[in-house]
């Protein structure tokens, strides 16, 4: 994945456009049940990003789910989860990576909450938490993940 390319990510009624600009700090997987439950899946895939480099370029944005303080934003128009603003992580967006046109360029890289992983789903990152990750790990984690990208691509 190139630096200079921009990704374009859309919500299911494709009222929401997103963009995000280059490649990600890193992707991830999460399979607490809260994710679960707000994707309909076995677990929800991001894409980790500075502010900055997302650009909102149509639609409209709501706090959705079960706790506002979570950061989670929606399309206004459907309700699809389209990003998630963490708090206590710094100036990051966490775009729903399976909404981008290129979706398959964005394996995930960690796994979050492997405890309560669904027991027949095999692991899908080479990094693996039983919770969520300490911020203290996140340097370390995007320091591996640019290393890991660059190698597979």
């Amino acid at each position: 994945m190139k630096q200079a390319d921009d990704h374009l990510a859309t919500c299911r009624c494709g009222s929401v456009r997103l963009r995000a600009r280059g490649a990600p700090l890193a992707t991830g997987a999460c399979h607490c049940a809260g994710c679960r439950r707000m994707t309909g899946g076995p677990y929800s895939l991001g894409a980790i990003y500075p502010s900055g480099a997302i650009a909102l370029d149509a639609g409209e944005t709501r706090p959705i789910g079960a706790r506002p303080e979570a950061g989670h934003q929606g399309c206004v128009a459907c309700g699809s989860w389209v990003f998630t603003r963490p708090p206590g992580l710094g100036d990051i967006v966490v775009v729903r990576s399976s909404l981008f046109e290129d979706a398959a360029a964005f394996a995930p890289f960690v796994e979050s909450f492997t405890s309560e992983r669904l027991p027949f789903v095999a692991p899908v990152a080479p990094h693996r938490f039983e919770r969520f990750p300490a911020p203290d790990d996140f340097p370390r984690l995007m320091d591996a993940y640019a290393r890991w990208e660059s190698a597979v691509r």
